[in-house]
């Protein structure tokens, strides 16, 4: 679920360095999202070019903010598919205060500081 939205709305740096280790199995990715969001995020695929994906609300329980020049990422999601192993997390994430709150995508190493996972 990961790869087609580093595809579809990363950099071109960002899938030229994890689409082909994500193809070969050296890496693997998980997309994170709190609660039933799966249906909306399947949604997120296309160009963007409206800039539709961007809606508030979907990401509920995970938010983001600045902080020392860059992002903390706060919350849970209860479940993750591979999550429990996954080298990269694709995190959607609520950024910036009613009523300009918007969902963003984050890449996280998965051993990235502060991030604890449980196998279930």
């Amino acid at each position: 679920l990961a790869a087609p939205l580093i595809a579809a709305l990363g950099t071109p740096d960002q899938r030229a360095a994890l689409l082909p280790r994500i193809a070969a199995g050296d890496l693997t990715a998980a997309l994170v999202l709190p609660g039933g969001s799966l249906a909306l995020a399947l949604g997120l695929t296309g160009d963007n070019l409206d800039g539709a994906w961007a809606g508030g609300g979907r990401a509920g329980g995970i938010q983001a903010r600045e902080e020392r020049g860059a992002r903390l990422l706060y919350g849970e999601a209860e479940r993750v598919l591979d999550g429990h192993s996954a080298g990269l997390l694709v995190v959607a994430a609520h950024t910036g205060g009613y009523p300009r709150s918007r969902t963003q995508l984050f890449l996280v190493p998965g051993d990235a500081p502060g991030v604890v996972r449980t196998r279930l």
